[in-house]
């Protein structure tokens, strides 16, 4: 799973204060470390949540999280409601092809690519480079 290593160079603010609140008489763990977990579940966690609500969660899918990502992704994943995976082809794949996924929701899959790509860059820390993205 991915995580930029400069975000993971030194536990910021946030993650020591994180640490305060759950383990006040210290005793948690390294505090590097666990600024590596945290920013390993940003930058590979799906968005939950959101819409009218305003709460916002995210979740880390193992197996979705290891697919990549296109703009044009030849599949589409979703829980059921037992919270199992299910992957699915939205078009014949080739024998040999990468099995792509979008990590960006369907709101945002209509935005020019340019915008896309910074929020891939924002939030995934990669540039899409998917033949949608680089097409001319």
């Amino acid at each position: 799973l991915h995580a930029p290593a400069d975000a993971c160079e030194a536990p910021s603010a946030s993650t020591k204060a994180l640490a305060e609140q759950l383990w006040p008489q210290g005793g948690g763990p390294e505090l590097k470390r666990f600024e590596r977990l945290l920013q390993v579940f940003i930058y590979n966690s799906f968005d939950q949540g959101g819409g009218d609500d305003n709460l916002e969660a995210g979740g880390v899918y193992v197996a979705a999280s290891m697919q990549s990502h296109s703009c044009a992704p030849n599949a589409v994943w979703h829980l059921d409601e037992h919270n199992s995976y299910h992957l699915h082809a939205r078009r014949d794949i080739e024998e040999g092809e990468e099995i792509t996924i979008s990590y960006l929701g369907i709101s945002d899959l209509c935005l020019p690519s340019s915008e896309r790509r910074e929020i891939l860059a924002a939030s995934k820390d990669f540039v899409c480079d998917c033949r949608r993205c680089t097409a001319r």
